[in-house]
């Protein structure tokens, strides 16, 4: 991570008094939020002095690891061949110094220099040209702000616009470092605020997408008793609507007709078809 990304303004996003090993503090971090160049020369100085570059192999990459449920090991294929028996694997894979690069039409057509953020080509000058940024994300939110002076016109694309919050970055000075190192309290409440800090945020956090989660469940609730409610009224509603088809209407609608003609039926009879017939045929035999 922090010898591939070499990014401008490369960053860590986290205090560098509490972006280290407790056991071995550095009075001499240059910011709060340190670049990228002091927090790998920490990591190279740990390494020294504690004797880790011995045992780590360089150049060799990990292709897979097969269990061997007899001996209970795992047999760890390396791209050296250089066969590797472990008794526990630990994976420490990181994901960040191999780019993904999206799928853009016509993107291998473009005739400008085009590179990812984790592979920075510090070869192209970009003082007064017009570059594009294409992200928002963790790496864009530091580099941007970097070059953004310089370049001379400068387009970001995004997808989803990223909350970010300010900062309390600020550069340590000669008597910070001092302090820092003869009075180990003053390094020790550095490191503890910046641990309470974090993690008050992190419970505060958590709080409020547990009582997200309490007011979407009370809404689910609600709504779920509404509905019943409205099925119930539908329900009892409805209740003697066989009864109510069943039975015939008292008025029927008026057709129109030349005369004041108005046909009523009133309910369990068929009386009023029979007087009509009836009273035709005393017409007709009239």
């Amino acid at each position: 991570m922090w010898r591939e990304n070499t990014y401008p303004g490369a960053a860590c996003d986290v205090p560098s008094p509490f972006y280290s090993f407790s056991f071995e503090t550095n009075p001499n971090w240059p910011h709060r939020f340190s670049r990228q160049p002091a927090i790998l020369d920490y990591i190279r100085h740990v390494a020294d002095k504690y004797d880790i570059r011995r045992h780590i192999r360089f150049g060799t990459e990990v292709l897979g690891a097969t269990y061997d449920s007899a001996a209970g090991t795992r047999q760890i294929e390396l791209s050296n061949g250089v066969p590797l028996v472990v008794d526990v694997p630990v994976s420490a894979v990181g994901q960040l110094s191999r780019p993904s690069y999206p799928a853009i039409p016509g993107a291998d057509t473009f005739a400008g220099p085009a590179f990812h953020s984790a592979l920075w080509d510090h070869d192209v000058d970009l003082a007064g040209k017009r570059v594009a940024v294409i992200g928002t994300g963790a790496s864009a939110i530091q580099f941007v702000p970097a070059i953004q002076p310089e370049v001379g016109h400068l387009t970001l694309f995004q997808r989803t616009p990223p909350h970010i919050v300010p900062g309390p970055d600020r550069e340590f000075t000669r008597l910070h470092h001092l302090a820092f190192d003869k009075v180990r309290l003053a390094h020790l409440l550095e490191r503890g605020t910046r641990y309470g800090v974090t993690e008050s945020l992190s419970v505060a956090l958590g709080l409020l997408r547990a009582a997200r989660e309490d007011r979407q469940r009370d809404l689910q609730a609600t709504h779920a008793q509404a509905d019943e409610g409205r099925a119930r009224s539908l329900r009892e509603g409805l209740a003697d609507l066989p009864d109510r088809l069943q039975a015939r209407p008292v008025l029927q609608r008026l057709p129109p007709g030349t005369g004041p003609v108005q046909r009523r039926c009133h309910h369990g009879g068929h009386h009023g078809d029979h007087a009509v017939r009836r009273r035709h045929r005393g017409r007709s035999g009239a």
